[in-house]
């Protein structure tokens, strides 16, 4: 295998798992409301959570420096259509 197709699944795979990581707690604040014995508090910090991972994939999806991997991200992420932010 080529070395450039190498690097592009090496950075496609470090995408994907970021995007997962970050994918968890993006609208884990919309998915608790409902739940039983949920308190302002706990709410206060999903939100600040969800809002934190969504700063970070959009910040990521900007300043990347490959419009693929960026790509990749925000799919992975729960986010395609931020990629018109860069």
């Amino acid at each position: 295998m080529k070395q450039w197709m190498t690097d592009v699944m090496t950075i496609d795979k470090q995408m994907v798992r970021l995007g997962n990581v970050l994918s968890k707690p993006i609208g884990a604040h919309y998915r608790a409301i409902g739940r039983p014995g949920l308190t302002d508090p706990e709410y206060a910090e999903l939100r600040r959570m969800s809002d934190e991972s969504v700063a970070l994939v959009k910040y990521l999806i900007q300043h990347l420096e490959s419009r693929h991997a960026a790509v990749v991200l925000s799919k992975s992420a729960g986010m395609p259509g931020y990629i018109n932010l860069r």
